[in-house]
């Protein structure tokens, strides 16, 4: 190999080797150099950071590479090959063909134009030539039916919808904005997203680029320090911030401390000018009988709720001997007798638009929802049920029988129509305002909601609390179910996680099969958990406060479970690619992959290292799949090892035996360890101090104490409503 040498070149791709969010890694042929390599016959390779590249790098692009660059000799097929390798170019900049050859590889070579391979491609090129390019960008589809099909001319303009803005993407890349907030921002504002940045560069902010970063692309245009767009969006971001904690709204205090942290500053003047800035560019809403500062965006999708809950709720029958005869012939097909209670909540559901079933884990709300939906189905609605995970929508349909969805799936695939419809959402507590509001948004005002879930386990990750906001407004009838139907009484998780719910620390740590060791570190945690893992790593496992905890778990318990297992090591570009995985590990997604219809938390189990092609590099089985799947280079960047789990990853599941990690974190609350105690089936076993324990349990939950406005909406609207009723009496 050479010694780096910087040069300029074209290349063309041939082939993308590897790509995720970190790097990007593709091969190509040598279209010119500016500094002649050694010999004319030249391969190259190419590894840049993903978030650099103005566009995503695919087959049969031409880009221009300049930089440290360095030749080494290759073997393939037993012929020596001279090799040029860029890494972490100066200059990574996408060209459009500059010949009609090229560009006639480029159009049967992206994926992107699908259907057209080289016969069309050379037809097209030979009749339009270099308006070609200028035509499909700008999507007019005329110009190209006299040589092309329909389905031909959406796939030509669709592919060339990401060369659009090429320009202005590599002006922006050269400003360091990353390529996720570039899709953002091309996404509002189009072909003016440059000018956009150029008038206010703080409103990257808005396509989540940090206030650190956005300030120094803010410097490179000339922003002075007291600007009123640097102080507008500080208080813009001071306000995110705050609302990142599940807040909807902020005190003065809290929003002007938070303002003089992000400005480095504890002058009152200033501050106030930054507030004024904020409302003047209305970032922020000032409720002055309140005295709060509402997140405008969030403040706007608490009043579409509010107003839209509060049709759906005023929407109330008396049920008719049709409906009561429905009810007893669905009860009675159930294999057990239904509680009274649980006729209550089936009762509520089918007489009230809005309403609401809670109560822990096993207390029946799933034999309350199998009822319910017999009946509506009788009933001739459509029914959407759905819950925020993946594996929650797949335990919901094992559990009622029924197609199911997650609230995405939804969201991006259904059109709710005028027919008579039943909304269900399971785990409740999990869905935030925004999510609500965009379910609220895309359905009518004439739709039956049914919300079903515990409020006291974990809180949303986003803004607001609406399941807790709408039981406490008063807005529908609320059922709540108390006796537990499902857990054996004798492994003590029911009355344990009753007591933890109401803050109370229950008198014996260790009941029943309920076991409490005592750990006065973190290593001890990691090292007690990795023994009572390897006890029954099959029906076990290990529920951590954060990723960090997790992940050191994770490492610790395959070490005692699986210490010979074949590692995992791709080669990728010619190199080994160490990886953590070893065969036999555990497994679980990170997020949905609809390719290959898999869940985020779903969990399977790594079962081959052989790589048998460059995107062939082993084989997994998921635990809910019967067939085994390829472990691809995509598959790979979606995945980590499964033996221990986040709680907010365990959604929708239970597993016999849970290992709880009481780490002492700010997430570790009442809540938390209430819920970390329900997804276990038959035994728990809780490592950590007894004083983190007892910290936990007495003190409320953090979502307690957040800030959101949608009860107070519903309340004010209940009242607006009841007077409207009595002036109409009195009338």
């Amino acid at each position: 190999m050479t010694r780096p040498v910087t040069r300029k070149a074209l290349t063309r791709i041939t082939k993308v080797r590897f790509a995720n969010n970190e790097r990007t890694i593709f091969g190509g042929v040598l279209l010119k150099d500016a500094i002649n390599l050694k010999s004319a016959k030249v391969i190259v390779q190419v590894d840049v950071p993903t978030q650099s590249l103005p566009v995503k790098a695919a087959v049969g692009q031409v880009w221009e590479l300049d930089g440290p660059c360095t030749e080494e000799i290759i073997e393939n097929n037993g012929y020596k090959i001279r090799q040029a390798v860029w890494r972490n170019p100066t200059v990574c900049e996408l060209k459009m063909p500059a010949t009609n050859e090229s560009l006639i590889q480029f159009l049967a070579d992206d994926p992107d134009f699908r259907g057209i391979g080289s016969v069309k491609a050379r037809k097209l090129v030979q009749a339009l030539g270099n308006d070609l390019v200028r035509l499909a960008t700008s999507g007019d589809r005329e110009a190209f039916r006299k040589h092309l099909t329909n389905e031909s001319i959406d796939a030509l303009i669709d592919g060339f919808q990401k060369y659009k803005n090429l320009r202005h993407a590599q002006f922006l890349s050269n400003h360091g904005i990353p390529l996720s907030v570039q899709h953002r921002l091309f996404k509002a504002h189009g072909e003016s997203a440059v000018e956009e940045i150029k008038r206010n560069p703080y409103s990257l902010l808005t396509f989540g680029l940090p206030f650190e970063k956005t300030e120094k692309i803010a410097s490179q245009f000339g922003i002075a320090t007291d600007d009123p767009r640097r102080f507008a969006a500080a208080t813009e971001q001071a306000l995110i911030k705050h609302c990142r904690l599940g807040h909807t709204f902020a005190a003065p205090s809290d929003l002007k401390r938070r303002i003089g942290r992000i400005l480095s500053t504890s002058n009152d003047s200033v501050i106030a000018r930054a507030l004024e800035a904020g409302k003047k560019a209305k970032f922020i809403t000032y409720d002055l009988k309140k005295d709060q500062y509402h997140n405008t965006a969030l403040h706007v999708m608490e009043r579409v709720v509010a107003k839209r809950l509060r049709k759906i709720g005023s929407a109330k029958v008396d049920l008719s001997d049709k409906e009561y005869d429905l009810i007893t012939k669905s009860a009675m097909a159930l294999p057990f007798p239904i509680a009274e209670r649980q006729l209550e909540a089936v009762e509520m559901s089918l007489s009230h638009g809005l309403s609401c079933v809670i109560g822990g884990a096993g207390t029946g709300k799933t034999t309350v929802l199998r009822t319910t939906i017999e009946c509506y189905r009788a009933l001739n609605y459509n029914i959407y049920a759905m819950a925020l995970s993946g594996r929650a929508a797949t335990r919901l349909h094992e559990s009622i029988g029924i197609e199911t969805m997650t609230i995405a799936g939804f969201l991006r695939n259904v059109e709710v129509d005028d027919k008579p419809t039943l909304i269900v959402i399971d785990e409740a507590s999990m869905l935030d305002l925004p999510t609500l509001y965009q379910i609220i948004i895309k359905t009518t005002a004439s739709i039956r909601l049914l919300l079903v879930g515990d409020p006291h386990q974990l809180p949303p990750i986003g803004a607001g609390l609406p399941l807790q906001d709408i039981i406490n407004s008063g807005a529908c009838p609320v059922v709540e179910l108390d006796i537990v139907q499902r857990q054996d009484e004798t492994t003590g998780i029911p009355d344990y996680s009753l007591a933890v719910r109401n803050g109370e620390l229950p008198l014996e740590l260790t009941v029943g099969r309920i076991y409490f060791h005592e750990a006065a570190s973190r290593e001890d945690i990691i090292e007690s958990c990795t023994e009572l893992l390897a006890q029954s790593p099959r029906d076990s496992k290990v529920v951590a406060p954060t990723k960090a905890l997790t992940k050191l778990i994770n490492n610790s318990c395959q070490e005692a479970v699986n210490p010979n297992g074949s590692q995992l090591m791709p080669e990728i570009w010619g190199d080994l690619w160490s990886t953590e995985y070893r065969v036999g590990d555990p497994i679980m997604c990170l997020t949905n992959d609809y390719e290959n219809d898999l869940q985020n938390g779903s969990l399977g189990r790594l079962l081959s290292a052989d790589q048998e092609a460059e995107d062939h590099l082993g084989l997994i089985k998921m635990d809910d799949k019967t067939e085994v799947l390829t472990l691809t280079k995509a598959l790979l960047d979606n995945i980590q090892l499964g033996y221990a789990m986040t709680l907010h990853k365990t959604q929708g599941s239970q597993v016999p035996k849970v290992i709880i990690a009481l780490d002492n974190s700010p997430l570790v609350d009442r809540s938390w360890i209430y819920t970390a105690i329900t997804r276990a089936e038959q035994e728990v076993h809780i490592i950590g101090s007894k004083s983190v324990m007892r910290s936990a349990v007495i003190r409320n939950s953090a979502h307690h104490s957040r800030m959101s406005y949608l009860a107070d909406l519903l309340t004010e609207s209940a009242h607006a409503h009841q007077k409207a009723e009595e002036a109409e009496c009195v009338v």
